[in-house]
């Protein structure tokens, strides 16, 4: 099969909404039979790359030398707003959501979208309770109410979140635990 270079053809309905819901995950999906989709499920959501690293900058160390200061913060270093309210997290190149994402559906949800794999970013919490609760869900033991109150229950380095996937801005929790 050759490579999938347009999510959706000329001619083709776009998705309704330029964030990344589900159902426009399924549509991306339908438009490259034969591709495996992965959703970003649990942690910090990635936002973006910097060629400083933020963390040797703080420090007054160079990029090249850094020391992997960014060590001495695993979950990322809070950024406030001005008016000292949670708004981001950095480490290193990286800037993160300051609220960690929780996407919890069933797996027949995700398979009408083409969805095949989840993808759970590590972080200081218990980790092999954040696998147990997902791995429950997709095998049907658990149903998604129960594992976002799993999650809840973890020392989480932000509040849980799930607005992308509902086609909401991604800071959004649109499920209630």
């Amino acid at each position: 099969m050759g490579s999938c270079f347009r999510l959706v053809d000329p001619g083709q309905a776009e998705p309704t909404s330029s964030s990344p819901s589900l159902a426009a995950v399924g549509g991306m999906a339908g438009a490259c039979p034969g591709a495996e989709f992965e959703v970003f499920v649990f942690g910090r959501l990635p936002l973006a790359l910097s060629g400083r690293c933020y963390h040797a900058r703080i420090h007054g160390l160079h990029k090249d030398s850094c020391q992997f200061t960014c060590e001495k913060d695993p979950d990322g270093l809070a950024v406030e707003t001005l008016h000292d309210q949670p708004f981001l997290a950095v480490n290193g190149v990286q800037t993160l959501s300051n609220q960690m994402q929780a996407f919890c559906r069933t797996p027949t949800d995700l398979a009408s979208k083409g969805v095949g794999r989840i993808r759970l970013s590590p972080h200081t919490c218990d980790m092999v309770e954040v696998a147990k609760t997902y791995k429950s869900l997709l095998d049907g033991i658990e149903d998604p109410k129960g594992a976002r109150f799993v999650l809840s229950c973890l020392d989480l380095p932000g509040s849980l979140v799930d607005g992308y996937f509902h086609g909401k801005p991604g800071w959004q929790a649109t499920t209630s635990i």
